[in-house]
């Protein structure tokens, strides 16, 4: 009877409601719901039913068989999101093979609808180098540069635009125009580009932001009819369309004297601003009491997985950093590195970074080193290991993600450009082949870390003919890559001068530790390596 109770007890740790297996049910469907925008109610149901919510998640919103094939049974935004997920896989598969200008634009309208503003850019960019029309790429382009806030270098894509196609994508192309004039400051030039809009179709961005321009300009009486005009169709709206337009609603009911703000820019299908932090927070809240109603079983397992979970989430929260650190210290000197003039400050700023990391750097090697022998010993890995060099490892991590986030602060520097200086020095100038990875986009890396990786693996006397031909297509893509890598090598001649005259100091540094950094710099490659 003794060993039945003992039998049904760890039945119950591992599957019970507040089990183990639940939990990690729960906290990926949570993870899941926010990343895909589901809805704040699943937070709730995935809560509050610890086993069967996550399933009934999974089943409803991500299953072939429900989900992932009816729309219906989702919001238009959540069966937007997937299906511009599933849509971008199948287009990376053909962009392997040709990075023709259709596909790449193609891809960078579903990289805006997951919220990638900056690879959407690079995408829209690369296909108006390889041809593509303006009227297929200006709009996409400028809704990512207005994503970034960056209005006024939206400005000259839409002008084109629309005198190609005057009321381009039925009158969002010339709205897009005024919006992106209005909150670059030329109002004046605003102003007649919403009269136009407004004279062939109602729209309430454009009767607010043109209310707020004449309250700037004091013509207070065509401001309040234009309010009262929107107060006026407003009720007469659709619940659907109330609530698609409430927040320009609310805008217009709150403006005063030109004082109001008006919300910013989104794109059709993707998170609203400010919707992913509220889903986050309310994600997060449910984590937290998931937790504690899973404390049991976790409190079973040790203290290593403890210690692993609380270095996991402080290297998440300094990672979190990096992203205020691009914000408060933005690389100013253009994304053409071999136009940049770097001064003798910049270098120092540098050399003082790589140096004040590289101890937190060597420990974090050898504690993966160990971390690596012991998976391979045992034959088993992840988060919740039983063997303590897997916390080891976590927490030599977190530790040097703080001292990583301390050294920048100290120096006024971003992430971005620690990364184009690595870019710059170890890799253009001293060609360290450690460094390859900070020459390639950074949505080219991860590509290149995991096809690298597995092609160096040994491989079968008798491979299937399929992955023999999917080994050959990824031995074709490593090659262009690092060739493309290869050929980014220009520095300009103050920069190449300067590197030069420091060439021993910058020698002195350990390249050593440089494809480690990228893995902790970069979370796609600490995924990509840790899943594989």
């Amino acid at each position: 009877m003794e060993l039945l109770g003992q039998i049904y007890s760890g039945f119950m740790v591992l599957a019970g409601c507040f089990g183990f297996v639940p939990m990690i049910l729960a906290v990926a469907a949570l993870i899941d719901s926010v990343r895909v925008g589901a809805g704040w109610y699943w937070c709730l149901i995935i809560l509050a039913f610890p086993m069967i919510g996550p399933i009934a998640y999974f089943i409803v919103v991500r299953s072939p068989m429900l989900g992932a094939r009816n729309a219906a049974l989702m919001s238009p935004g959540v069966a937007r999101r997937l299906q511009a997920r599933k849509r971008l896989k199948a287009l990376q598969v053909q962009l392997v093979n040709w990075r023709g200008p259709g596909i790449l634009a193609e891809a960078g309208e579903e990289l805006l609808v997951l919220g990638k503003h900056r690879e959407a850019e690079k995408h829209f960019r690369e296909a108006l180098e390889n041809g593509a029309a303006v009227e297929d790429v200006n709009y996409g382009l400028a809704q990512a540069l207005q994503m970034q806030g960056r209005f006024a270098d939206s400005v000259p894509l839409l002008q084109k635009l629309c005198e190609i196609e005057p009321d381009s994508h039925l009158g969002e192309g010339p709205l897009a125009l005024a919006r992106a004039l209005d909150e670059s400051r030329q109002r004046d030039e605003a102003e007649p580009v919403l009269r136009r809009v407004l004279e062939r179709r109602s729209k309430i961005e454009a009767q607010v932001r043109l209310a707020r321009i004449l309250l700037h300009k004091g013509e207070k009486e065509e401001a309040r009819q234009l309010l009262t005009e929107i107060k006026t169709e407003s009720a007469v709206l659709p619940r659907y369309l109330k609530r698609r337009y409430g927040k320009w609603i609310r805008a217009a009911r709150g403006m005063r004297s030109g004082t109001s703000g008006v919300p910013k820019p989104q794109v059709d299908g993707a998170f609203p601003a400010g919707d992913r932090l509220r889903l986050g927070l309310a994600a997060a809240a449910a984590l937290v009491l998931l937790l504690f109603g899973g404390g049991y079983a976790v409190s079973r397992l040790g203290s290593a997985p403890r210690a692993a979970a609380q270095a996991a989430e402080e290297s998440h929260a300094l990672r979190a950093r990096f992203d205020q650190l691009d914000q408060s210290h933005r690389w100013t000197l253009g994304d053409d590195l071999a136009k940049v003039d770097l001064t003798a400050a910049d270098l120092d700023r540098y050399l003082r970074v790589r140096r004040g990391i590289e101890p937190g750097l060597r420990e974090l090697v050898r504690q993966r080193q160990r971390m690596q022998s012991e998976f391979r010993s045992a034959g088993t890995g992840g988060i919740f290991n039983p063997y303590p060099a897997t916390s080891t490892w976590m927490t030599a991590e977190a530790a040097f993600l703080r001292t990583l986030v301390e050294e920048l602060e100290r120096e006024k520097m971003g992430p971005h450009e620690l990364d184009n200086l690595i870019a710059m020095v170890e890799w253009r100038f001293l060609r360290r082949p450690e460094a390859l990875v900070f020459g390639l986009p950074d949505y080219d890396r991860p590509d290149w870390v995991l096809t690298r990786r597995l092609l160096d693996e040994p491989a079968a006397a008798d491979l299937d003919p399929e992955y023999a031909k999917w080994l050959s297509r990824s031995r074709a893509k490593v090659a262009s890559l690092e060739q493309r890598a290869a050929a980014a090598v220009d520095l300009s001649e103050t920069t190449r001068s300067l590197l030069e005259s420091r060439r021993a100091d910058l020698e002195s540094i350990d390249s050593g530790v440089l494809p480690h950094l990228a893995m902790v710099y970069d979370p796609n490659l600490v995924m990509e390596e840790v899943e594989y």
